[in-house]
């Protein structure tokens, strides 16, 4: 495994996001991460951000994360992406829409030995809602 933070970014990225395959959480977050701004009700650890992804997974199947910008100094990897899919699951305790989404987010991580060992991540919550008919356009 890479403990080049791009390289650990972009096989997250792709591995664990586009292909949703939850294993691959276990291979490049670590055990204990930090997530410092998790979802609502959302456990501590890699536990946490794995069940947290799988509601995601869940409601929308065909998720897809596209990089727009990435930047990286030592271990601290930023990125702004591009978040797509279509509501097909509950959601935030909301039924299922069958909208498509397409919101920018930005995500903050720090890499070592191979693993992300601590998260911040931002998406447009305001531009999702409206996108998914669950608040006005504002």
């Amino acid at each position: 495994m890479s403990d080049d933070p791009k390289a650990v970014n972009r096989r997250f990225n792709e591995e664990a996001i586009n292909q949703q395959r939850l294993d691959a959480v276990d291979a490049l977050l670590a055990d204990d991460i930090v997530d410092h701004i998790p979802l609502p009700g959302q456990g501590p650890g890699r536990a946490g951000i794995k069940h947290a992804l799988g509601l995601f997974f869940g409601a929308f199947p065909d998720l897809r994360l596209e990089v727009v910008e990435e930047l990286a100094e030592g271990e601290l990897v930023a990125q702004v992406v591009r978040i797509t899919g279509t509501n097909k699951g509950p959601f935030m305790g909301m039924p299922a829409t069958g909208k498509q989404i397409s919101v920018l987010g930005a995500d903050f991580l720090r890499v070592r030995d191979g693993q992300v060992v601590e998260h911040w991540g931002f998406v447009d919550q305001g531009s999702m809602m409206a996108q998914l008919g669950l608040q006005p356009p504002g």
